[in-house]
């Protein structure tokens, strides 16, 4: 069996969990000669694949919906976009505001910076992967709980596109397109693409008689490929978005919903601006990239009536902005030299981030003003060894060197507050080991264990400097897995098990103070089980299950010394479960319905009654017609949520989930088939 080399830059979007191979090639990128079931073997960790077929089914064209259909995977929407918002894996999560991401986004080998900045559009997807577990091996930017990697489909010299138009309840039309060809046949392509979102709010200001968080968004990318001989490829491309959101949905902790009575209007308003430069060579023994990557996000502003009366009593003002610049420098070998495998690479950014915090209490100001200033540099690589058939062996190894500064100014208006100013540095070596072992040609069992770190940092939420500086997290993480495929069924399991130190959470002690803590010893353990089978001719039936038990093992509160041992980490659902049908008519009609099931969820580390929620059902449902690069999704009741959120940062208030409602149709056409 030909072995392929686990490189992060050049990860192959090839499905885990596919169809039968008859209806797989279309939808799979294949370097050399591997054949579908040994790319399915090559990967000794959980992961999900989804090719653009089935992205296609369920309509993904932003990462947050990814998570209904990944074991462990939860996306926390606030209701502001990516900001406040937290994406973790299996327990391991960022917090809403100060510390840095553990699941990491990369999109065409670029990497998104912190997890409030990801709100981006995204155009003409070609496949989604989804890795489960730390990656600090193959990828650049430190992946301490897992990857989302992101692949467009790239241009041809054929000349494709689509549009695509749709509706919705609360007045919700959305139009988007794409367009890519050649300029020069061989040799010189562009890729084009856009969308825009138009919606009514769901609240309703009774004082002053408006709909305040209806959305105005606008997306473009565009990118150029340029191939000056069959050696290289070098790929410029630039994303922009522009969300106007509203104000958010906050208010009182009452049984009245969706309605506020605030004087503001409030705003929340998100500015997104990347540029990526990848220049890949093809040698005759090796291949190398390198990827320059600038993004750079904007809240401005976001406006908030806190007493949520007709009364100007507190308003509460944010304005952020952070712009990151990475280099990514992947190596691997065109193919494994005998039984030997390798990748390597090396890995810098830089970014800053400023935030200003304006309260405001009957007319008076209370500013505060902070910037972090971060360095990061990696070495990471691994190899693989298959000269013990049928097993093969893999080590990776990290090299991890952080600084961050850390500058705080408060202005209060009554008493003088000294400002802080503050430098730290941060160094870990991340090794990890894999073996697995070939059970038959369609069956295999791995196991793996390792070290992993989340960088420490500071918040600007304290006056205090003893709480502005929080510790690094430390995981030992193990797992253990098997995955087995035929024809008709393709499956797989997972068991895990992370011991952590200095486990982050963030903790607000006012409405608008935080800072993150650190729980000297967490544990997390669980599985996910994945299931994908084909019924008969167009019918297939999905499942995935995720459980997640996370707690503190040893936790004192440092405000009132209580004991939180025992007590479940913040953010993390106890379980999330996806069920589904799909048929596909050969004539082009086509059905998916679908149900989606979230466990009982904590928003805070005291776990707090009123800041839990118990679990909740979803059902999504689509009927449509496909045909000669023409869709018409006629009906689709679906993500229909009434679920609450209610975020630890804002115990005051209810906080919504951002997806309600009902898109009644969707209509898509091409100039190919889709």
């Amino acid at each position: 069996m030909k072995k392929i080399a686990l490189t992060a830059a050049l990860a192959l979007p090839i499905p885990l969990f596919a169809q039968e191979p008859a209806e797989r090639l279309d939808d799979m990128v294949i370097s050399g000669e591997a054949s579908p079931h040994e790319a399915f073997f090559d990967r000794p960790f959980s992961a999900t694949v989804f090719p653009r077929t089935k992205l296609d089914r369920r309509d993904i064209t932003a990462v947050q919906d990814v998570a209904d259909a990944v074991p462990n995977l939860n996306v926390m929407d606030a209701g502001m976009r990516s900001f406040n918002g937290v994406v973790g894996i299996r327990g391991l999560v960022n917090t809403p505001f100060f510390s840095g991401p553990s699941t990491v986004i990369y999109v065409d080998d670029a990497p998104y910076g912190n997890a409030f900045t990801y709100a981006n559009r995204l155009f003409d997807i070609d496949s989604i992967e989804a890795y489960r577990g730390p990656q600090g091996a193959l990828f650049g930017q430190n992946s301490y709980a897992g990857v989302l990697n992101v692949r467009s489909r790239q241009p041809t010299n054929d000349l494709t596109g689509a549009f695509s138009v749709a509706g919705g309840n609360f007045d919700r039309w959305a139009v988007d397109g794409y367009v890519s060809g050649a300029l020069i046949q061989d040799r010189l392509f562009y890729s084009l693409g856009s969308a825009y979102l138009r919606r009514n709010g769901f609240l309703h200001n009774v004082f002053l008689g408006t709909r305040p968080d209806g959305v105005n968004a606008i997306s473009g990318r565009a990118s150029m490929t340029w191939k000056p001989s069959e050696r290289w490829d070098i790929r410029l491309a630039t994303n922009l978005d522009n969300f106007d959101d509203g104000v958010p949905r906050l208010m009182p902790l009452n049984d009245v919903t969706f309605e506020i009575a605030s004087n503001l209007e409030g705003e929340n308003k998100q500015r997104i601006n990347s540029q990526s430069l990848r220049i890949a060579y093809q040698g005759d023994a090796h291949e190398a990239i390198a990827v320059i990557a600038r993004r750079d996000w904007k809240l401005d502003p976001l406006l908030v009536d806190t007493d949520f009366t007709p009364a100007p009593i507190v308003s509460f003002l944010f304005r952020e902005n952070e712009e990151q610049w990475s280099y990514e420098l992947p190596l691997q070998p065109n193919a494994p030299t005998g039984n030997w495998d390798w990748s390597a690479g090396f890995f810098a950014s830089n970014s800053k981030f400023d935030g200003l915090r304006r309260l405001t209490v009957l007319g008076v100001d209370d500013p505060i003003d902070w910037s972090i200033d971060e360095d990061g540099y990696a070495l990471f690589g691994q190899m693989s060894y298959s000269g013990v058939d049928p097993f093969r062996l893999h080590a990776g190894l990290r090299f991890d060197y952080v600084q961050k500064r850390f500058e705080r100014i408060r202005q209060d208006p009554f008493v003088p507050v000294a400002p802080i100013l503050a430098r730290k540095e941060y160094f870990f070596v991340s090794p990890k080991v894999a073996v697995d072992y070939a059970l038959s040609d369609r069956a295999l069992i791995y196991a793996n264990t390792g070290l992993a770190f989340k960088p420490g940092g500071f918040s600007g939420g304290s006056d205090l400097p003893a709480l502005a500086e929080f510790e690094s997290e430390y995981m030992w993480a193990n797992e253990l897995g098997v995955k087995w495929s035929s024809d008709r069924v393709e499956a797989s399991l997972a068991l895990f098990y992370y011991r952590i130190r200095n486990y982050q959470v963030e903790r607000f002690f006012t409405p608008v103070d935080f800072v993150v803590l650190n729980a000297p010893k967490t544990n997390s353990y669980g599985g996910e089980v994945e299931l994908d089978v084909r019924l008969w001719q167009g019918l297939r039936a999905e499942a995935a299950f995720g459980y997640t038990r996370i707690e503190f093992e040893e936790f004192r509160d440092p405000f009132t010394g209580i004991d939180l041992a025992g007590n479940q980490a913040p953010y993390t659902p106890e379980f999330n479960l996806m069920l589904a049908t799909q048929y596909e008519h050969p004539a082009g009609y086509f059905g998916r319905a679908e149900l989606v099931w979230t466990g009982d969820t904590y928003f805070d580390d005291l776990n707090t009654e009123v800041l839990h929620e118990g679990g909740y059902a979803v059902f999504n449902a689509r009927i449509g017609f496909r045909r000669d690069g023409f869709n018409l999704y006629v009906s689709r009741p679906g993500r229909l949520y009434t679920r609450l959120l209610k975020s630890s940062g804002c115990f005051w208030c209810h906080c919504f989930s951002a997806s309600m409602g009902v898109q009644w149709f969707r209509a898509r056409c091409g100039m190919e088939p889709l």
